[in-house]
């Protein structure tokens, strides 16, 4: 399986109370509030994350006939301007029942329609994150993922 699919499965995945999801072809420049939430699949470090450098792809194994490689990408989900108008705990009720929503999808396909050779590692992180220019109250859902190549 490729990383494109497994990007793609990742970003067509239905989330309950999240009509928008965007993946590697449809992601916009810029988000207005008519598009959020949202859900967008990046294979690239976001702002806000903690990663070191060089994470994003690394071998696992590619010795003794079984070829593996471990590989990262990143789920946001964005559910309304940061503001200073509008303080982060108004909208925490919201951001927490979409992240159980999202940890509900993603445990009931943990190889991603098997595209992965290993259930996901999934760190989640909630915060601010920006997306084209913008900042957003939101979580990001860090995946470490185990392919076969």
């Amino acid at each position: 399986m490729s990383y494109r699919q497994a990007l793609d499965t990742l970003a067509n995945k239905v989330i309950a109370g999240v009509p928008h999801r965007y993946g590697l072809d449809t992601l916009p420049a810029h988000l207005q509030r008519g598009q959020l939430p949202c859900t967008l699949v990046v294979p690239l470090q976001t702002q806000g994350l903690s990663q070191q450098r060089g994470e994003g792809f690394m071998g696992a194994a590619f010795a003794g006939g079984g070829s593996h490689v471990q590989m990262t990408a990143t789920h946001l989900l964005l559910v309304a301007p940061a503001s200073a108008a509008i303080p982060m705990c108004v909208h925490l009720p919201l951001l927490t029942d979409l992240v159980d929503a999202t940890l509900t999808v993603l445990a009931a396909d943990p190889l991603l329609s098997n595209t992965l050779a290993e259930p996901a590692q999934v760190r989640v992180e909630l915060g601010v994150f920006e997306w084209g220019g913008t900042s957003f109250y939101g979580a990001a859902f860090r995946h470490g993922w185990v392919m076969r190549v």
